[in-house]
Formats: C-alpha cells, structure tokens, sequence
C-alpha cells in the first residue's frame, strides 16, 4: 500500500512549470541563428528526457496499482466467506419468523375471507387458508369463484336443457293424443300454454336469480377492490416520502464526504472555492500563487 504514492512523480509540478516557462521564450531568429538553433534544440532533448521519465514512472506505479488491486479483491474474497455462511443462516431464521407474522397477521383477515369463500360454497380448513398471502389467496378466490359460476351456469343450462326436454316430450304426446282424439285438441292447447307460461316463467326466474347473484358479488368485490387501492396509495405515498427524505440525507452524507476526500475542513477551506452548477458541484483548489 504505501508504494502506491504520487510523490513518485518527479519533477514536481511546480519544477515542470518553471521549466516549461524557462523555454517558452525561446526563439530562432533565422537560418543564421545557430546560438538560437542550439538553445532550442537542448531545451527539446531535456524536455523530452524529463517526459519519458514521466511517462516511465506512471507506467510503474498503474503496475503496481494492478497488483494492488488483486490483493485487495483476493482478501474481501477471503473475509467475505468468513461471514457470509453465518449471515445466510440468520437471514433463514428471520425469515422463518417473518413467516410465523405474517401468519399471525392474517388471522386478522381470516373471517373476512372466510365469509368470501362461503359466498362461492367454498370451505376449508382455517390453517390452509393462513398459509396464502394477499396475491396467492387472491389467485385461489378469483379461481374458486370461476369455477363456481361455471358450475352454477351448467345448472342452469341443465335445467333449461330438461325444460325444452319436457317441452319435446310434450309436444310428442300432444301429436298422439291429437291423432287419438281430436275433440281434445282445444283442451290440449291449453295446457300447452300454460305449460310454455310456466316455462318462461322459471326460466326468467333462474335468469333473474344469477343476475342478482352477479350483481352481489360485483359489488362487494368493487368495495374491496378500491378499499384495497385506497390503503396501497397511502403506502405508496408513505413510501415515496421516506424514500425522498433518504435520498436527501444520502446525498448530504456524499456531499460533506466528498468535502472531506478533497481535503475541505474549516481549517483549509480558504485554499477551496465552490461553484454549485445545476446538475452538478464543482470544487477549485488554490494550488499556488506566484506574485508579480
């Protein structure tokens, strides 16, 4: 670690400014000017020397800054497994004991759901009906609930199909009986009518039953629905607050941290200037100052 030092570097900053200022003013004035030709030309090789040593010396330290890097990820390697294993097993402990709230927690939705379920000729034991969360109980209710619609439709189409049944059947003893005595023909009529009457009858009477059965259960699912909205935006919006107010206090940790990294304290903080642009802070430092 402490070969991973930018004082390496040599000249300094300060040294390659002064040199560089030194040969700035250098000239060749001509063909003729051999005294200038050869001040330039000594000037370039010292500072083309003074360059490869730069260039040379950062290549070692990025070297060892490498090496250094495969050590530290070796190590947070080595450290990490020490740790994790117990890490793992506790989180599997808290999670069991999570399970066990949340089960607890639900016992509070118990008759509530219970009550939806014997709406759809649904019962079962209260443990099993613990064990679903909100979206797996849900999924099991809207299934159920299919289920017992479709059946209660395939009632009703039985029973329709054995009214039309009765109806053909009918119709058929009434061709006989015509064919046997058509003095009746009158009478037959009119218990075929009243017969079509009471047809109708039972069957807007079903209609109207699964309709107000429909009905019901659109409300009350309507009523739970948007009571469930109403609780998921509050947390919703409880959730977005806290999460603007960390983002807030992260951003102050970064900040002052960043303050700090750069060396800024009360003590140094003359040496810094702060510009705060829009979309982002940018801190100056005083390096030198060199007076006329």
């Amino acid at each position: 670690m402490e070969n991973l030092n930018l004082d390496k570097f040599s000249p300094k900053k300060a040294e390659l400014q002064e040199l560089s200022t030194k040969y700035l003013s250098l000239e060749i004035k001509g063909i003729e000017d051999k005294k200038g030709y050869l001040a330039v030309d000594n000037a370039r090789k010292e500072l083309k020397r003074t360059r490869v040593e730069i260039t040379k010396t950062g290549k070692n330290l990025r070297a060892e800054a490498v090496s250094f890097q495969k050590a530290v990820i070796n190590l947070e390697k080595e450290l990490v497994e020490i740790i994790e294993p117990v890490e793992v097993g506790l989180k599997e402990m808290q999670d069991k004991i999570d399970t066990e709230k949340e089960k607890i927690k639900r016992i509070e939705l118990l008759p509530e759901r219970k009550e939806r379920l014997k709406e759809i000729k649904i019962e079962m034991e209260d443990d099993f009906i613990l064990l679903m969360d909100d979206n797996k109980f849900e999924a099991f209710y809207n299934e159920k609930k299919t289920e017992y619609l479709e059946e209660e439709e395939r009632k009703l189409k039985e029973k329709q199909d054995k009214i039309e049944a009765d109806k053909r059947k009918l119709d058929e003893e009434k061709r006989i009986e015509e064919a046997k005595k058509e003095t009746r023909k009158e009478e037959r009529e009119q218990a075929e009518r009243e017969k079509q009457e009471a047809i109708e009858f039972e069957k807007r009477k079903a209609e109207l039953e699964k309709q107000a059965i429909i009905d019901e259960q659109n409300r009350k699912e309507k009523e739970r629905l948007d009571e469930e909205a109403r609780i998921r935006k509050e947390a919703e919006d409880k959730i977005a607050l806290e999460k603007e107010q960390q983002e807030k206090l992260e951003k102050k940790k970064k900040y002052i941290k960043f303050l700090k990294d750069n060396g800024y304290t009360e003590k140094t903080k003359e040496n810094f200037y702060i510009q705060n642009n829009v979309k982002e802070i940018i801190l100056y430092k005083k390096i030198n100052s060199f007076k006329l």
